[in-house]
């Protein structure tokens, strides 16, 4: 979730983090799922920047070319990777 701070705090500072290609994966999805400590949610901050909801991975499952296939698409199509809105940073 430090990500999902630091990239809202960083979107004020530098406008042009919007234009990087992001993926968000959600580690350690053979535990149970946790509530995150933040007021945002990944799946709804996800879905405010128009982008893929987290991919659940974990290193103890096989199945983890999901993430790897989304990695392949947004490095041949960027402009599907890229938020598509600014959402309102929490904090200033």
């Amino acid at each position: 979730m430090s990500r999902v701070i630091s990239r809202c705090n960083s979107q004020d500072r530098f406008p042009h983090i919007n234009l990087i290609p992001t993926i968000y994966a959600a580690t350690k999805a053979d535990l149970d799922r946790q509530e995150q400590r933040y007021q945002v949610q990944p799946d709804t901050y996800t879905r405010q920047l128009n982008l893929q909801p987290p991919i659940h991975v974990s290193a103890l499952w096989e199945a983890t070319g999901d993430l790897f296939v989304q990695l392949a698409e947004a490095a041949g199509w960027p402009g599907t990777a890229v938020p598509r809105s600014v959402i309102a940073c929490l904090y200033n």
